[in-house]
């Protein structure tokens, strides 16, 4: 007689757990942090050090590869920690615009191609800051929408038009002016906005790690530093305390 069974490695069948699928469908909330950790190691083509990471952190990766915007990037190292988790604490306090309308080389139109022919030396930069797929015409801040549209995971072209196969969970913002989807840039806050959320951040890690306050001094010292600069963005200011933090808690 013959049953049908699950594959070996399904999880549900063989361990007696939920498989990945349906660890993808709960919301993070719900999972355990075993379940975050086996989404983690499923989900990502890298080794991403989890047992460096707290498990409020571990939440907030498996968060972050749920984002509308934002796929969470290699992190094997403690600066690559510090920058994911500084650019996730940022997309909560800072205004989001569109990272390819402000950073992306813009459509200059028929500029280059003068600059190229007459070898204007000034104006050199516009044969290589030039795209003429781009949907900008001169670098600019556009603010992104709220999370609203919904993208398919696969499209196929058919007798009867485009096909949609599937959606993904999370909608994605826009920006309304271009068309761009996703890709997030932040401003830099005025010194007291930002001072405010290095002071969190470090009051957190008081907390959680036990630092001595005149460690979470020091740090708060150096924020101040690099920030009066004005030559690194706050995520570069942010990354480099976490990194600090990070270390020191190893």
């Amino acid at each position: 007689m013959s049953q049908s069974h699950q594959a070996l490695g399904a999880r549900d069948n063989w361990w007696g757990e939920s498989t990945v699928d349906d660890l993808r469908d709960k919301e993070v909330s719900e999972l355990t942090t075993d379940e975050c950790e086996r989404l983690i190691e499923a989900d990502t083509t890298w080794n991403v050090p989890t047992d460096a990471m707290s498990e409020r952190e571990i939440r907030e990766f498996v968060r972050g590869m749920r984002d509308e915007s934002q796929s969470v990037q290699p992190c094997t190292s403690a600066y690559e920690i510090a920058r994911w988790k500084a650019h996730q604490i940022l997309r909560q306090v800072t205004t989001k615009h569109s990272k390819t309308a402000k950073r992306a080389p813009p459509d200059r139109g028929d500029a280059p191609l003068w600059a190229w022919l007459f070898r204007d030396e000034e104006e050199t930069e516009l044969i290589v800051d030039h795209d003429p797929t781009a949907m900008h015409h001169e670098r600019c801040e556009v603010e992104l929408t709220d999370p609203e549209l919904h993208l398919g995971k696969l499209y196929e072209d058919g007798d009867f038009g485009l096909f949609e196969y599937g959606q993904y969970r999370y909608r994605k913002r826009y920006d309304d002016e271009h068309g761009y989807i996703g890709g997030v840039a932040f401003d830099d806050m005025e010194p007291e906005k930002f001072f405010e959320v290095v002071g969190i951040v470090l009051d957190n890690a008081k907390e959680e790690k036990s630092f001595r306050s005149e460690r979470i001094d020091e740090w708060f010292d150096v924020a101040k530093r690099l920030k009066s600069k004005q030559d690194q963005s706050d995520q570069d200011v942010l990354t480099e305390i976490l990194r600090r933090v990070y270390l020191s808690a190893e």
